[in-house]
């Protein structure tokens, strides 16, 4: 254990999979941009079922973060579509308004069947400004984990497993 706190830059995370027995695992960035999960196991005695060492593997993630990043750009996009579309047609909708508003204090317009139609009209504005609302506004209750970026030296962390297991390896 010395060993590897004096080589490997993340002892404290390998320390704790020592001492829970529980596996971890790390998302990072390298310098050259590739993406990396990092699996850090314990190494578990069959004699005495202790935990001595751990196991430390990591599995090129880049492409499943360029398609996540992609799916997120189509989201933005889709979400400024939709703000697009509902101010192109909160701009009518308010006009629509004010002639039914204007049209109710004509003095010529008194009959009972042009009110049911401005009334009908108006139950129409207000079921379109509904659903434009419901188009807007629904998406942000679903605010979604941000996961955030972290740059990692792939080539150094190696060389910290290699330069903490050197004896073994020699062996």
């Amino acid at each position: 254990m010395e060993d590897i706190n004096e080589n490997f830059r993340y002892p404290n995370i390998i320390s704790t999979v020592i001492s829970t027995g529980k596996m971890l695992e790390k998302e990072g960035q390298t310098t050259d941009m590739r993406w990396y999960l990092m699996n850090i196991l314990p190494y578990i005695t069959r004699k005495d079922s202790k935990t001595n060492g751990v196991i430390i593997t990591f599995v090129d993630i880049t492409a499943r973060i360029k398609d996540l990043k992609e799916q997120e750009k189509l989201i933005m996009e889709h979400e400024l579509l939709l703000d697009q579309i509902a101010h192109d047609i909160k701009s009518p909708l308010a006009g629509l308004y004010l002639t039914c508003d204007l049209r109710k204090i004509l003095p010529e317009n008194k009959s009972s069947k042009f009110k049911l139609m401005i009334e009908n009209l108006e139950r129409g504005l207000v079921n379109i400004k509904k659903v434009i609302y419901d188009l807007t506004e629904s998406r942000w209750g679903k605010q979604k984990y941000q996961a955030a970026e972290e740059l990692l030296d792939l080539p150094h962390i190696l060389e910290d497993v290699r330069l903490a297991l050197a004896p073994q390896i020699i062996a």
